[in-house]
Formats: structure tokens, C-alpha cells, sequence
């Protein structure tokens, strides 16, 4: 970040790499993949604030000033970009609030019930698809939440659920190849 510039012995070139390093973490930031926006928005909000602060307690025509004023050009317009991002994004239902920045996929949600993404879980666990058989349930079931937006709470219950159903214990599996297989009849 900048430092302040109430000091008058501030090299130009001490502000220049102030302002480089400033935007650098700046870009490096809104580049994150796993930053929420929502808290990069709420921290933009604060840096432009106190760049404000400082912009008004420096005297203009100076280069503070004029780094300070080109720093809160380029706040203003991640911020924009954000909150354009933010009033288009969806909001999941329950625990987690996943916004999505620009250039990222649209969300997607799980609208069936968590026993059946449990039951697609197991199942891909089960026949090794995902790094070669080497991801755990935890890993895949963190993927999947991450994906849709959704929290599955105790996962190996719901699996012993699976396993004590007296007629049919894959019935999302069996759905599932039903409709796919009906729709490539379909298609054929």
C-alpha cells in the first residue's frame, strides 16, 4: 500500500515504486480465484477511504497528490467492476454466500436433495474418476461444494442412509441412467 505522504522528502521515485507495488497487489488480488469479492469489495471500500484521507491531507500539485489521485482512479475502477459483478451475481441459499467475479463461470446450484449429490460422490469415488482414483470422499465432497454452492453436512451418514434403503439404495444413480439413456433413445 502507499505510504503516507506527509513527509516532503519522498522521492519521486520512492512514489513510483509505492504506486507499482500498490497496484501490483491490487491486480494480484482481484486475480484470486479464492478471494470472496464480497470481501475484496468491502476491502477496496476501506483502501479508498483512507487513500481519500490521505489525498486530502496532502497538499495538491505535489506527486503524492498526484500518485495518491492515481491509486483512487484505479480503487474506483475495481471497484466498479466489482460492484457491477456483485449486482449480477447470485446468491446460494444456505450457509455460503459465492460471488463470482468477472471472466469466471456462471454459478451453478444444486437443486436436488444432498443425498443424492452424496450418492454421485460415493459413486465417483467408487470408480476412481477423479485423479485417478486418488481424491478422498472429503476432497470430492469439498469440490462439489465449492461447485454448487452448497454445504453437505455429515456425508457419511447420509452414505449409511444410502446403504439401509430396503428397496431401491441408488435411486439418483438409477434416475440418472433411466433420463440419460431415455434421452439418447430419444436422440437416436
Amino acid at each position: 500500500m502507499l505510504k503516507s505522504p506527509t513527509s516532503k522528502n519522498i522521492s519521486s521515485h520512492d512514489l513510483q515504486t509505492a504506486y507499482e507495488d500498490f497496484t501490483n497487489t491490487l491486480i494480484q488480488k482481484m486475480q484470486d480465484r479464492f478471494s470472496s469479492p464480497l470481501e475484496l469489495y468491502l476491502e477496496l471500500i476501506f483502501t479508498r477511504i483512507e487513500l481519500d484521507t490521505l489525498c486530502q491531507s496532502c497538499e495538491q500539485k505535489t506527486n503524492a497528490h498526484l500518485y495518491l489521485a492515481k491509486a483512487l482512479l484505479f480503487i474506483n475502477a475495481e471497484i466498479d467492476i466489482i460492484k457491477e459483478q456483485l449486482s449480477k451475481s447470485n446468491i446460494f441459499a444456505g450457509d455460503q454466500a459465492h460471488l463470482y467475479l468477472p471472466g469466471t463461470p456462471p454459478p451453478l446450484k444444486w437443486t436436488a436433495n444432498h443425498i443424492d449429490l452424496v450418492e454421485l460422490i460415493y459413486g465417483l469415488h467408487a470408480t476412481r474418476s477423479i485423479n485417478n482414483g486418488d481424491a478422498t470422499i472429503k476432497q470430492i465432497a469439498t469440490a462439489f461444494e465449492k461447485t454448487f454452492g452448497t454445504k453437505i453436512q455429515n456425508t457419511s451418514l447420509k452414505f449409511v442412509r444410502i446403504r439401509e434403503r430396503s428397496k431401491e439404495r441408488l435411486t439418483f444413480s438409477r434416475n440418472l441412467f433411466e433420463t440419460l439413456s431415455a434421452l439418447i433413445k430419444e436422440r437416436d
